[in-house]
């Protein structure tokens, strides 16, 4: 895809409308929301109508975002914004913080539920007042997560895993961040950086082969969608041709990149691969949606040229690491301890009842337990005739049998008393970081008790 000469036309708009911020000390919801409008305005009819890209990308012509604080809701679309009843919006029941978002139908458009707290955070009410061609946070995380929902719809990937494997391997996060750094400095037109990048992409897949299929598709998935994400940024910013822009954008969620988990470095790849291989002028999209990582395509026609390792950054990353893994292993480290308890009772949450977008700092697997143990994980639940809400919890994902049909679960450990003083009835929990309320469960096989989903009589 040649895009670089066709949005140059832009440059200009996001700048000017941010000119009436530079002066403001504070920013209302209502100026935040208008930022957003104006990205959208700019960017999205330019990804709906990309040759390569429009039969993934058209729907952001259509596209719209539910933007919610807990007492007023606004519209926002490729044609502007407007306020509308917040009655409706409450009715959901969906959280209002700072960047919980969800898959909606509303008035028949595809639609992203965005919400935006009650006070933006400060940092981000910084950035936009002091650099007025800023995009809004929610606007990027609006467009990457709408192109999730609508946009690879059909992708025929199974999304892999994105877990890493605890404790963490030193080596294979070095490989991809010397290849990360290599396309860094492609990217700022290093003549043989692709080179060096084919160098550290070989060793790491030959070497730690199970890591590359098990992140393959996440590679893909994250990967595009990041690339979607950096190029409405740069189209609603004006800078598609500006490399150190392009850069800039990769790296600003990832300040500490010695310390970017696997699954993050999918993003980075995905975007820095997608931008060489459109500076190149390659028609590489539709590959990408049969199964390719852009990382492939970019690096297929490239001999590898040996690279001597960076120490510094060796060292950063091994630094890091041992303190991640110290720091991790306090925290898995009793919550595997607590299911080998014998006292310990397996709950089944099924993923399907999850109410609204999760999140966690990080997932693992630990060799001796089947499923990934999710860290820091929060998110709600809404089976069936009942409501479920973690909090900063340590959970894990499986996929189990247990229950009666395949199918996946949310596990959360609790005792076996926990589970005798229940009533007949419901199953009522309230401790740090867990809140169960639902009908009593079912048993499963062996120590598992299973949330119901459905009610059945």
């Amino acid at each position: 895809m040649r895009l670089f000469k066709t949005f140059a036309v832009f440059s200009l708009t996001l700048g000017i409308a941010g000119c009436t911020f530079t002066q403001q000390k504070t920013l209302s919801h209502s100026d935040y929301i208008e930022r957003m409008a104006t990205a959208s305005a700019v960017s999205w009819p330019e990804l709906a109508t990309l040759e390569e890209m429009k039969e993934q990308t058209g729907f952001f012509a259509d596209l719209q975002v539910l933007v919610y604080d807990g007492v007023n809701a606004w519209l926002v679309d490729a044609k502007g914004y407007r306020a509308i009843a917040p009655e409706p919006v409450e009715a959901l029941g969906l959280p209002s913080d700072f960047g919980k978002y969800e898959k909606l139908s509303w008035n028949g458009r595809p639609t992203v539920y965005m919400g935006i707290g009650t006070a933006l955070p400060e940092v981000e009410m910084q950035k936009l007042i002091t650099q007025p061609a800023a995009v809004p946070e929610l606007f990027l995380l609006a467009t990457h997560e709408a192109f999730h929902f609508y946009g690879q719809q059909n992708w025929p990937m199974n999304d892999g895993s994105r877990a890493e494997r605890f404790p963490i391997q030193i080596p294979p996060r070095q490989y991809r961040k010397h290849l990360i750094e290599a396309l860094h400095a492609a990217v700022r037109g290093g003549v043989e950086e692709l080179g060096k990048a084919r160098y550290w992409y070989d060793r790491w897949r030959t070497e730690y082969a199970r890591e590359a299929v098990e992140i393959h598709d996440n590679d893909i998935i994250e990967g595009s969608a990041k690339y979607v994400e950096v190029l409405a940024e740069m189209v609603a910013t004006g800078a598609v041709d500006q490399s150190q822009a392009w850069n800039t954008a990769v790296m600003a969620r990832s300040p500490n990149a010695a310390d970017t988990p696997a699954d993050g470095e999918s993003y980075l790849i995905g975007a820095l691969a997608g931008y060489l291989l459109d500076r190149q002028g390659t028609q590489w999209w539709q590959r990408v949606t049969q199964g390719d990582t852009p990382l492939q395509l970019l690096l297929e026609p490239m001999a590898a040229i040996v690279d001597i390792p960076d120490p510094e950054l060796n060292q950063r990353i091994t630094q890091a690491l041992n303190d991640r893994n110290q720091s991790l292993e306090t925290i898995i480290g009793p919550f595997i301890g607590q299911l080998r308890h014998p006292d310990t009772v397996r709950l089944l949450v099924p993923s399907v009842s999850a109410a609204g977008s999760l999140s966690t700092s990080g997932l693992y697997r630990v060799e001796d337990l089947s499923g990934e143990i999710l860290t820091h994980y929060s998110q709600q639940f809404s089976p069936a005739m009942g409501r479920i809400t973690m909090d900063n919890v340590v959970a894990a994902a499986i996929i189990s049998e247990s229950c009666g049909e395949i199918g996946g679960f949310i596990m959360v450990p609790i005792t076996a008393r926990e589970l005798a003083e229940a009533r007949a009835e419901r199953l009522r929990i309230n401790r740090e970081g867990v809140e169960i309320d639902v009908p009593f469960p079912v048993k499963g096989a062996g120590n598992d008790w299973c949330v119901r989903d459905k009610v059945t009589t």
